[in-house]
Parts: C-alpha cells; structure tokens; sequence
C-alpha cells in the first residue's frame, strides 16, 4: 500500500480500522480486556461474547451485561482481575479523560494484569482546535509519553519510575483528518476576494487536492519476556 493510500485509510473517525489493527494480534482463545467498552463496539468488531469489560457507567455496564457474560463496574486506574491475566488490554479513547497520576497507575495496573507475550493497545485523540471542546477531555497524550513510561532501557529525565522496559512498539497508526489544499491565508476584508478564493479552495479539494493532519493515534505495545 503506497503511503497516501495509507494515510487516506486512516482519515476517519470510525474506530473500525484502528479495532482491525488490533485483531491482527488475537487468536480465537485470547483473554481480552476491553476498558471503557461503552456500547460494545470492539466486542462487535471481533464477533466474540467472551471478552471482558470495564466501564464506569452502572447503565451502560446493566446493558452491555445482557449480551456479555465478562462485565464490570469500575472506575480507573484499578483494574479489578488477576495479575497476568490478559493477552489484550484494549483502551480505544479513555486515556485523554485520565489525570497524569491517574494514567500512570492505569499502566501500572495494566502491566500488572498483561500476561508476558500480550499487548496493550492504546487509541486516543492529539491535541487538536476542539480537543478541549469536550468537558470530559483532561490532557491530549502522544505516543512518546506511553514508549517513555513502557519501553525505555535508560533511566534518565524521568519525573517518575518507569513502569516497566519490557514492552516494544508493534504498531503506531495515526488518524488523520481531510483538509482542503491550503496555500494562503487571506486577511483582506473584501467579500469578493475571499469568496473567489474559498471557492478555488473548495474546487481543490473535490479534485484531490488535500491535505492530511494527524488528529489521533493507535498505540500497539508488546510485553516481552
């Protein structure tokens, strides 16, 4: 796949492409965790029942348990299961709704309950002009702060222990968002000019003239032994 037709995968905000990353890495007898599983859609991406869920909503966790046999009520960072449990914990959009302190005892709790050999796979929104235009959202996370805290062998410029240095990078996809092919910015205040030219935008655009802007991330990590 060339590398546009791979960006163009990836400007979406369907969730599909980055769940189909994810069941690259499963086979039919994996214990899976879904964290924050909201209406199920992982679950329904990979056609399985026997996942398990957490989800801090008594609704939606009385809903989801209809159909699920595996759910829970629980708020983060604690992860109620056993240590080495999991050959698949899967956060798609929760981290960004986490506290810097919150988010590194959810890792810590996550290498906890992940079996040696499993994954944690992390999807979330970066930094973007309406990021903040959810009250819910607390701070936008890059990548590099989760391969900081999981997979760095070097102990430096560190404001707190490394969880762990076990893990290696498998997969980082990143979500892009379509723009129009934009050359100039025009700040003259005449009507006229402005519409000529955001309609030669808008002509741009619907030839294929874009451009693609990273506005998300899937995270694929890999505890090792």
């Amino acid at each position: 796949m060339s590398f546009l037709r791979s960006v163009q995968a990836y400007a979406t905000y369907s969730r599909l492409p980055f769940f189909a990353l994810a069941e690259k890495y499963l086979h039919p007898q994996s214990v899976v965790l879904d964290v924050g599983a909201g209406e199920a859609s992982f679950a329904q991406s990979l056609k399985r029942t026997d996942i398990y869920m957490l989800d801090g909503n008594p609704a939606t966790v009385d809903a989801l348990s209809k159909n699920y046999p595996h759910v829970s009520l629980g708020n983060l960072p604690a992860l109620p299961y056993p240590t080495q449990f999991f050959d698949m914990i899967h956060a798609s959009h929760i981290v960004e709704h986490l506290s810097p302190e919150t988010l590194y005892e959810f890792l810590k709790e996550c290498d906890r309950c992940l079996k040696e050999g499993g994954y944690l796979v992390i999807s979330a929104p970066l930094l973007s002009d309406i990021f903040y235009d959810d009250l819910s959202h607390i701070k936008p996370y890059s990548p590099a702060v989760f391969k900081k805290y999981l997979t760095r062998k070097d102990a430096n410029n560190y404001t707190r222990p490394p969880v762990s240095q076990k893990y290696e990078v498998r997969e980082e996809v990143y979500r892009f968002i379509e723009l129009p092919f934009d050359l100039y910015r025009f700040f003259i205040h005449n009507k006229l000019i402005n519409t000529l030219y955001y309609r030669w935008q808008r002509f741009c655009y619907n030839i294929g003239f874009r451009r693609y802007v990273k506005n998300g991330f899937t995270l694929i990590l890999q505890k090792t032994k």
